[in-house]
């Protein structure tokens, strides 16, 4: 049976002059003190510009990352979690020495290789996706927020066999 491929030789690739990353920044203007990408988008200054502009992206944000199933008010607690972290810096933070007072005002251009539209969202995207996480896990630990829990509730109710009280569970330990 012959072969439909050409036998290639081995040749020596030097990955020297591959840099691992290749990043060009966008240009960036500055207009007023404002950054200006080279799409036209005019990053916001502070939070409250960002939520004058952008008003649904959080709470659109928080749609796309929760599960279908998860309750309604838990959606809009979580959004609001997310607004007030968006707002506020950390008292500790080291942006604030610098006399910054949300996260938004913590966007570098320079950092991120631009000032457009997407790598501005970019940024916002990624301090969500961290917030949100932390706020996750640390409801998974909380053990009231868990899922399949058991009750202990002060009376026992043989058709209900989710729930236990002490006294059925000092039976349990003496069995």
């Amino acid at each position: 049976m012959q072969s439909n491929t050409a036998e290639v030789g081995n040749q020596s690739v030097s990955f020297a002059s591959f840099s691992v990353e290749n990043r060009t920044s966008d240009p960036i203007t500055v207009v007023d003190g404002r950054y200006v990408g080279h799409d036209g988008f005019v990053v916001p200054r502070d939070f409250d510009e960002f939520y004058e502009r952008f008003p649904q992206h959080v709470r659109n944000w928080v749609g796309r990352h929760v599960d279908r199933s998860t309750p309604k008010q838990d959606v809009e607690d979580w959004t609001q979690d997310l607004l007030i972290y968006l707002n506020c810096l950390p008292a500790n933070s080291k942006h604030r020495e610098a006399g910054k007072q949300d996260i938004v005002q913590t966007f570098d251009p320079c950092k991120h290789y631009g000032a457009n539209s997407s790598r501005f969202f970019n940024y916002i995207n990624l301090c969500l996706r961290n917030k949100f996480s932390t706020m996750r896990s640390a409801r998974m630990k909380n053990p009231i927020c868990r899922t399949g829990n058991v009750s202990l509730s002060g009376h026992s109710d043989d058709s209900d066999l989710a729930q236990m009280d002490d006294s059925s569970a000092m039976r349990t330990r003496s069995t």
